[in-house]
């Protein structure tokens, strides 16, 4: 009587669930069969520029090794390219192959619990029951049909954004260069036009570019190390917007290229919890090697 009662719910189970690849196209069916892509495209221009960069390296007792380097690179012409796709009476192959898959998956688990029941030496179970599978075969074959027939989507609509100029990654030539003309490194944010937008064009009326109010700033020694304060950690970690920034004599930031991630880690142990918290949601903290059993 057990296995009886046990039965029921299982061949529920197999009819509620029995109908994958008829679900996916009902679903295809109360849609408009159009989905889009998006995807940023570019070519080179003919023209390169060289400009001073300045990078720093997160060395295992937590200082930042502060580097100059001369690059040149290609000024690259980007783009923003909308496409609209018509599916063609159904999804595609990939979406058929994963229903096969579950009426396969569901389909033997129902058929091997009512196996399993109706065998049982006390059982009261028919193993006609196992006809409840049945559905899911059904489906399985509508599956690999449908499959056959996918047809690909088809473009239907394509919009392209206007085009912007950037530098080109990676660079075409470096050479080291001296770090002497940096006065003083500060982490935060910065004021005024950003390198994309004056290569564009687009840093008229928007004054210089300067470092923001609230800026923290690094100590730095003669070799060029960079060491993080208690407060610039804290800083650094709760505020993941945050980039840090070397003057020049005049007091023009320039970007420092660093991994904020591999830079805070080490000091991980000078944040509160709700610091660390904060910092995790970014940058998850690497697992700890596994001990080798005794």
């Amino acid at each position: 009587m057990i296995a009886a009662r046990a039965a029921a719910p299982v061949a529920c189970l197999a009819l509620a669930l029995g109908g994958c690849g008829l679900v996916v196209d009902t679903a295809y069916l109360l849609g408009d069969g159009r989905y889009q892509e998006s995807a940023e495209e570019s070519s080179p221009t003919t023209e390169t520029t060289e400009r001073l960069e300045v990078v720093a390296a997160a060395g295992p007792d937590g200082a930042l090794q502060l580097e100059c380097v001369h690059r040149t690179r290609a000024i690259e012409r980007s783009w923003q390219v909308n496409k609209t796709y018509q599916r063609q009476g159904g999804f595609g192959r990939d979406t058929y192959t994963a229903t096969a898959a579950l009426d396969v998956i569901f389909g033997g688990l129902a058929a091997g619990t009512l196996l399993a029941l109706c065998t049982h030496e006390d059982s009261d179970v028919s193993c006609w029951n196992m006809l409840w599978a049945a559905p899911y075969a059904v489906d399985l074959g509508y599956s690999l049909v449908r499959r056959a027939t996918a047809r690909p989507a088809v473009l239907v609509d394509k919009v392209r954004s206007g085009d912007r100029l950037r530098y080109g990654d990676p660079p075409l030539a470096e050479r080291p260069a001296s770090c002497g003309s940096i006065a003083s490194v500060w982490l935060g944010g910065v004021t005024g036009p950003s390198d994309e937008a004056l290569l564009n064009g687009e840093g008229e009326g928007r004054g210089p570019r300067e470092l923001a109010d609230g800026a923290v700033p690094l100590e730095i020694d003669e070799a060029g190390a960079l060491y993080l304060s208690d407060e610039a950690v804290r800083t650094w970690a709760t505020q993941a917007w945050a980039g840090v920034w070397a003057l020049d004599g005049a007091g023009a930031p320039h970007p420092v290229q660093v991994d904020r991630c591999a830079a805070l880690r080490p000091h991980a142990a000078r944040l509160s919890e709700a610091e660390l918290a904060s910092f995790r949601r970014d940058c998850p903290l690497p697992q700890p090697d596994a001990q080798p059993a005794p």
